[in-house]
């Protein structure tokens, strides 16, 4: 049995926040976390691994495709790690597919790093005009 942790991070209540499942099970292969997303869920699954470059590999699932980071679902993930004495307050890294990034658990918060954001080019003109519509 495999089990996935629903997870409201940025919450103040248990109703609030925004919710993110939260699995520590190792082992799975990428199509029985595929699944295993769809079946939860949430709009983001976070699957908590070990790993050779970091502390922790994450990997980040939505119920259709793997994603490359999500922010709500690394706070969610180590906030539960934290209440749940596998991790305890202090500095940490985090391989995904967005890079390795650090991570501060403290008494009641989780900080995160992200890269900075990579600037593209600038959109078609057709693209821009259709987001103006939308």
């Amino acid at each position: 049995m495999v089990f996935v942790y629903f997870v409201n991070a940025f919450a103040k209540t248990p109703e609030g926040g925004n919710p993110a499942g939260v699995c520590l099970e190792k082992g799975l292969s990428d199509a029985h976390m595929q699944r295993i997303a769809a079946d939860v869920g949430f709009s983001e699954t976070a699957f908590v691994m070990p790993s050779s470059k970091a502390d922790y590999r994450v990997r980040f699932f939505t119920p259709f495709t793997e994603v490359a980071l999500c922010g709500h679902a690394t706070i969610a993930a180590y906030h539960f790690m934290r209440e749940n004495g596998q991790v305890v307050p202090g500095k940490y890294t985090q391989e995904t597919k967005a890079g390795v990034l650090a991570i501060e658990v403290e008494k009641n918060a989780v900080w995160m790093d992200q890269n900075p954001p990579q600037y593209l080019g600038v959109l078609d003109r057709s693209v821009s005009s259709w987001l103006e519509r939308v």
